[in-house]
This record gives structure tokens, C-alpha cells and sequence, in this order.
């Protein structure tokens, strides 16, 4: 439904403000939504699951 992805998406957005702002509270759900989907991610460049892990939460550090 469109309603429900904008909803979310406003939320997102939301989250992503307040952790700009220095809530790292808002983080944590950013991170548990998105953590498989960029480890695959990085799992697929580099064929080995703990450097796949380790370099998700590199890339978590900077981002946040």
C-alpha cells in the first residue's frame, strides 16, 4: 500500500534526523532493519561471512 511506504518512509526519515541530531537510540533501528540486507551485500564482494561482518560494522561506525 502506498500509505504504509510513505508512513515508513517518514519515519525512516525521522530516525535518520534524530541520530543526526545525537540520539543514538534512533540508530539501533535503522541498523537491525538494514544489518542483513548490507552484509549480504558485502558478503557477495568479499566470500568470506566474518570479514563480510566485521567490515558491515566498519561501515555502521561510519555511517553513524
Amino acid at each position: 500500500m502506498k500509505g504504509d511506504a510513505e508512513l515508513l518512509e517518514r519515519e525512516e526519515n525521522r530516525l535518520i534526523a534524530r541520530t543526526q541530531q545525537g540520539d543514538a537510540q534512533s540508530f539501533n533501528p535503522l541498523v537491525t532493519k538494514y544489518q542483513p540486507q548490507i552484509e549480504n551485500l558485502i558478503y557477495e564482494q568479499v566470500h568470506n561471512r566474518e570479514t563480510a561482518k566485521d567490515l558491515t560494522q566498519e561501515t555502521w561506525i561510519k555511517a553513524f
